[in-house]
């Protein structure tokens, strides 16, 4: 059987030690944090995975990479640059973008998935001072616009209708946030054109991977497809999701590689 390269991540999944925080990083608590990767590429600085700490309050400090989480178990605040904490539960998902100003603080363990892109291409967002943690909304902040599917070839049977709300797109151009919906829908089966993490909000998918198999998520579960994964999407009722979305970019590759 193939190797497959769809991921379905665990709640109870095991997890190593991870490095102590320093000292100086910290307003208060004595953290001890622990996580796995389920993918890491080092050449573009992703790192998806799920992670546990025990509580603390961080420094405020930019944000070292573009990073998403939900809240899996426990809770943590992010406090901006303008003093205001936004509280997250579990279920919530927030979207923190690379430099943005912010503290992190627990008052009880966390346990998260996530998916970082620390972009080692060194690009930068115009207007970065304005940046802001973002609270992802289930139907996004003003309701979902429509998607024009313009390239019908990939469907089968019928057109499906879809509609998204983009949180997040980062500089380099190949990371996208947001939340996307769609109504039942089939398609061919081909090579997945990107990395896609996937919370699933609403409904139930099955991706048929050619050479391993079927894999059936619902409302609730969190997965990874990685590029060049072949599948098809099979769906007999509406789905919603929150995305991830990286398509990689050599040349950005190239850069980081040269800088290092």
């Amino acid at each position: 059987m193939a190797k497959s390269k769809v991921t379905r991540f665990e709640t109870g999944q095991a997890m190593a030690p991870w490095p102590e925080i320093p000292g100086s990083a910290l307003i208060s608590g004595k953290p001890e944090q622990q996580g796995h990767l389920y993918f890491q590429d080092d050449a573009y600085g992703l790192k998806i995975g799920v992670w546990h700490c025990t509580p603390m309050h961080t420094k405020e400090g930019p944000h070292g990479s573009n990073e998403y989480c939900i809240i899996l178990d426990g809770s943590a605040s992010v406090i901006d640059a303008d003093g205001k904490e936004h509280h997250f539960g579990p279920g919530e998902a927030m979207f923190l973008p690379k430099g943005v100003v912010r503290q992190w603080k627990q008052t009880e363990d966390c346990h998260k998935f996530f998916f970082i892109f620390e972009d080692p291409s060194g690009s930068q967002a115009e207007g970065s001072a304005a940046l802001r943690p973002m609270r992802m909304e289930g139907h996004g902040p003003g309701g979902l616009a429509v998607v024009d599917l313009t390239d019908q070839s990939v469907f089968v049977g019928e057109t499906p209708s879809q509609h998204l709300h983009t949180y997040h797109a980062d500089p380099s151009g190949q990371l996208t946030a947001g939340v996307w919906d769609c109504t039942p829908m089939t398609t061919k089966s081909g090579p997945f054109p990107r990395h896609e993490l996937m919370s699933i909000l609403e409904g139930s998918v099955t991706i048929r991977e050619e050479g391993v198999g079927d894999h059936v998520f619902k409302a609730g579960d969190t997965l990874l497809v990685e590029k060049g994964a072949e599948i098809s999407w099979i769906s007999d009722e509406y789905v919603r999701k929150y995305f991830m979305i990286f398509y990689p970019d050599e040349a950005m590759a190239r850069v980081a590689d040269a800088a290092e």
